[in-house]
């Protein structure tokens, strides 16, 4: 029950009465009005009786003066509050350029008008100030970085006519200047199904990926002479998307077992590192059907008169078109084409097949109580997927700073790959 004191608001019930029949708004409109300005004019009237009151006359007089003067100061402010300002046209933010243009509008019918940039440095307060010609509505931000206030001011024979708002922005020349500048390297990262071997949370980051950005900033903080550790912030980021996460500058870089291809780097417009891993194939199967061999890879001889699936967009399916051709074993083993990795796990659970051949590394997630993985031995030539990280084009500097760890570290990278591998194949197996 509403209590009886209870008040609402009359303005929600004007707006819907205004919605629905829209030919009201203006006599409501001047009924509001000339509330108001009786409303103001009584205000006057008790002031000056007060101010007579208290003063006679000469109140009266003061009481005039004010409120002339402040009716002034009102057009005043009234009148800078009605005349356009600068608007600074939507920067993204951070930014990675050697030169930034800021841009802007202004609507200001007069002309020789001219423009000065206020950039100020959040983290000193230093105030820099740039001059745009006239009729011009953009300039460089040249030799200025990090968290930057930016304002633009119309100016008209060296008198301000009005200025934007303030503008926050961040502005980098490349990845490797925000890391020295901000101490962080920022990361896209995409995680597996599960606690599996390259990327997962579970109260923090884990996995090889995770294993690999930290050593790759721990490089970082050495060759480019840093006092302090360098920060590594991950973000998440579904895929494909992740691939290209770097153009949009709030990473660094991305690391997701992404491989590399030439149409990659042409459709995401992004640049690859070198290779820090290769697939391998792997066969992840019935442990019954496979008795006498989950103790040792599997061969191709050991899949004849089997059911084996594959995912029709992965390596396994161009291996499984040359197994196909190939006169030794053609017509011996039975292949079923997959959509995707929900349709081979089923696959797998109901038993319509014997086995499914995958990326070895990223098979755990295939696996369930009852199956085994092994690796996939064979003499069928076919390039492996190699795998990468993503930079955006501006990002050549920190390219060629990872590219320089993995060539120098690589024997500890594959080594940490085999312990996430290992580790994780025996955690299954004892569970």
């Amino acid at each position: 029950m509403l209590d009886s004191t209870e008040t609402t608001s009359p303005v929600p019930e004007l707006k819907r009465l205004i919605a629905e029949y829209p030919k009201l708004a203006l006599p409501i409109g001047v009924f509001i009005s000339l509330i108001g300005l009786a409303t103001i004019f009584k205000t006057l009237i008790d002031g000056f009786t007060w101010a007579y009151t208290q003063g006679g006359y000469l109140g009266v007089f003061c009481a005039i003066g004010g409120s002339v003067v402040v009716l002034f100061l009102a057009i005043i402010f009234i009148n800078m509050a009605l005349k356009p300002r600068p608007e600074i046209q939507d920067f993204p933010t951070p930014y990675l350029s050697k030169s930034p243009t800021i841009k802007w509008k202004y609507n200001e019918p007069e002309e020789n008008v001219t423009y000065q940039i206020a950039v100020k440095e959040q983290k000193t307060g230093k105030v820099t100030f740039i001059f745009g010609p006239k009729r011009m509505h953009h300039a460089q931000i040249r030799n200025l970085y990090g968290k930057l206030t930016i304002t633009v001011i119309a100016m008209k024979n060296e008198k301000k006519l009005r200025a934007s708002r303030k503008n926050l922005i961040e502005i980098y020349s490349d990845a490797v200047h925000r890391i020295e500048l901000t101490g962080k390297l920022r990361v896209a990262v995409h995680a597996d199904p599960g606690e599996e071997v390259f990327c997962f949370y579970d109260d923090k980051w884990q996995g090889f990926d995770i294993d690999f950005v930290e050593l790759i900033a721990k490089e970082l903080q050495s060759s480019l002479q840093l006092e302090d550790p360098i920060k590594v912030e991950y973000l998440f980021y579904e895929w494909p998307e992740v691939i290209s996460a770097p153009n949009d500058y709030k990473v660094d870089f991305a690391i997701a077992s992404i491989s590399i291809t030439t149409d990659r780097a042409k459709s995401y417009n992004i640049m690859f590192s070198k290779p820090y891993a290769e697939s391998q194939l792997g066969i992840v199967a019935d442990r019954s059907r496979f008795v006498d061999n989950t103790n040792s890879p599997i061969c191709l001889d050991d899949l004849r008169g089997k059911k084996i699936a594959f995912h029709e967009a992965t390596t396994a399916a161009i291996f499984v078109e040359k197994v196909e051709k190939d006169a030794r074993y053609e017509g011996s083993i039975i292949f079923k084409v997959a959509n995707n990795n929900d349709e081979l796990r089923e696959k797998l659970k109901n038993g319509s097949v014997d086995g499914v051949i995958y990326d070895y590394q990223r098979a755990f997630s295939l696996l369930d109580h009852g199956m085994f993985i092994q690796y996939l031995e064979h003499d069928i030539e076919i390039e492996p997927d190699k795998y990468g990280i993503t930079f955006a084009q501006i990002s050549m500097r920190l390219q060629e700073n990872v590219n320089r760890i993995i060539i120098k570290r690589n024997h500890r990278v594959r080594e940490m790959l085999d312990e996430r591998i290992s580790n994780q194949y025996t955690k299954f197996f004892e569970d």
